[in-house]
């Protein structure tokens, strides 16, 4: 038995969202490579559905990896195939620090009329680290 719950991912349309021409899906839990295949059918089934947008909140998200980025960047060019818009809104912990280490935030995230800017966790929202003072350079003492 395992002393702490291991959640399946999830992805579900956000009641309230089908007025609108913008489909609003929340995620949540863990989305890893195993759930490649079920997670871009999904999105894809969302994005082709002919609203111009796709908000997907991945805020309940628990543990990601690089495969499904690539996902998120599948879906992304599925969706301007079709003319829809596709972003993830809300990445925050470990989620918005694989989106700046793989250099995606700026490609998923991109804020526009439909959507709120993502929130961050606190690290991330000061900024870049200050860089370190450099030492003076080394100089040879004459002879």
């Amino acid at each position: 038995m395992m002393p702490f719950e291991v959640r399946s991912g999830w992805i579900t349309v956000r009641p309230g969202s089908a007025p609108d021409q913008v489909l609003h899906l929340v995620a949540g839990g863990r989305l890893d490579r195993l759930d490649r295949t079920r997670f871009l059918d999904a999105l894809t089934a969302a994005v082709t559905t002919g609203r111009s947008a796709v908000e997907l909140d991945v805020e309940r998200v628990t543990l990601v990896d690089v495969a499904v980025v690539r996902i998120l960047l599948e879906a992304r060019r599925i969706a301007a195939a079709h003319g829809c818009v596709f972003r993830l809104i809300r990445p925050v912990g470990r989620f918005a620090l694989i989106l700046d280490l793989t250099g995606t935030r700026a490609k998923l995230c991109e804020p526009g009329p439909v959507s709120r800017r993502p929130r961050v966790s606190g690290a991330l929202e000061a900024g870049p680290r200050p860089e370190a003072p450099q030492p003076p350079p080394i100089t040879s003492a004459p002879p």
